[in-house]
């Protein structure tokens, strides 16, 4: 049995806080316009240089393993984000980190850790519903191009690729990544339902499910001995009927909109299957499912002269898609980290009016760490993040500061704007 090093109180958290130290200015480095990129060694094959918040978390693993249980709790908050959301990973990084160094501070002053958590979750409850309440939804395609091209980086190819494969596959459609075999990055839409051949698609009870959906989707019946029916005794009556259907050397498509009622009932069922099922596997699977009756499947292949430059390249083209996902979801509010400054100076007097002793610290905590990604991306670009949030919160709701030309400006006429899922 492997020994334990036990360790108590300030001599605890100083190995905690280390790592945490650590791991949040390995993220944080990357956050804003002017960030930077991290350089991953790799064992086997070449090194991976990303600007992505959750891939770097994941990779930093410290020799001291009290150090390493401190990387392990800042880690936690970037994965969640990235399950949940898909994107804003190193700004969750940013504000756990910034929680959890004051909650530490306060403890060893003598603040109460039970009362103190209690009023940082009353405090993250009030801001989670002010950013529902400041949410805009998406309006056009300019958005969802503004939104994806933000998350890559800043990228404007990505941000008109993933604009474009939306717009021919629908909001429900799928869109997935594959690499390319040339150094071009290119968009290929697959309209309908298609399968492998003439092969029925899938296995057991979800080739049931699939078969079900191509029945709907044409107006026709699965036969099946479950429903008591069987080829020798088939009607007419039914068969479905489609659009068009492709059959080629590899696959079979059927394209058909003549069953729009049952298919738009059949996509609202599918719809409430992923909201109940704790398996990402089968919420993917649903979304196949889903993409093919609704619109297609748009496939992104992957371009670039280098492995490195591919890994990259698909890093932010994930996080670009899974953050128009997210806007289409629930919204958009200003960009830049400037919804969480203005929304800070509302909690601010909220907390004080409504929390008292060690439950107002802790709401305290949690403005304070609501600057937290401002200030960090004033401070790649080179400026003093403590004069940009004074200067932000001065302003209307709609600004912010855009780090790229060093100006405040109104975020949504710049086209800074985020998910507020991810925010």
């Amino acid at each position: 049995m492997a020994v334990k090093k036990i360790l108590y109180q300030e001599e605890a958290r100083k190995a905690l806080e280390k790592g945490m130290d650590i791991l949040a200015e390995a993220v944080s480095v990357t956050l804003g316009p002017k960030g930077r990129n991290v350089v991953l060694e790799k064992k086997f094959g070449p090194p991976q240089i990303v600007n992505d918040g959750v891939t770097i978390a994941k990779e930093i693993n410290l020799k001291d393993t009290l150090e390493n249980t401190g990387v392990s709790l800042i880690r936690q908050a970037a994965s969640k984000t990235n399950d949940v959301a898909g994107d804003g990973t190193t700004t969750a990084t940013v504000l756990a980190y910034a929680i959890i160094k004051q909650g530490m501070r306060n403890v060893a002053a003598g603040a109460n850790p039970i009362v103190l958590k209690r009023g940082i979750e009353k405090a993250t409850q009030f801001v989670v519903r002010k950013i529902m309440d400041y949410a805009r939804p998406i309006e056009n395609l300019s958005d969802i191009t503004q939104v994806a091209q933000i998350s890559a980086g800043n990228d404007v190819e990505v941000g008109a690729l993933i604009a474009s494969a939306i717009d021919k596959v629908g909001r429900e459609g799928l869109i997935s990544l594959e690499e390319s075999k040339s150094t071009a990055t290119e968009l290929e839409i697959t309209e309908g339902m298609g399968f492998d051949r003439v092969r029925a698609p899938g296995f057991g009870d979800r080739r049931k499910a699939i078969l079900q959906d191509l029945a709907i989707l044409v107006g026709g019946k699965l036969i099946t001995s479950d429903a008591g029916l069987s080829l020798d005794r088939m009607e007419i009556e039914n068969l479905g009927t489609a659009r068009r259907v492709i059959v080629g050397k590899e696959n079979t498509t059927i394209i058909s909109d003549s069953n729009k009622k049952e298919v738009l009932a059949r996509c609202e069922q599918l719809r409430r299957q992923m909201e109940t099922t704790d398996s990402s596997y089968e919420k993917e699977k649903l979304q196949e499912r889903l993409a093919k009756l609704t619109g297609g499947v748009a496939v992104i292949k992957v371009g670039a002269a280098t492995e490195t430059e591919m890994k990259d390249r698909k890093l932010r083209l994930e996080d670009a898609i899974n953050a128009t996902k997210a806007a289409v979801e629930e919204g958009i509010v200003p960009g830049g980290g400037a919804t969480l400054v203005h929304i800070g100076a509302e909690l601010l007097e909220w907390i004080t009016e409504t929390l008292t002793g060690d439950e107002l610290v802790g709401g305290l905590i949690v403005e304070k760490a609501l600057q937290a990604p401002m200030k960090k991306i004033a401070m790649n670009a080179g400026e003093n993040g403590a004069i940009i949030v004074e200067r932000i919160k001065e302003a209307e709701f709609e600004m912010g500061y855009n780090a790229a030309k060093n100006e405040i400006t109104n975020m949504y006429e710049a086209g800074i704007i985020d998910p507020a899922k991810n925010v």
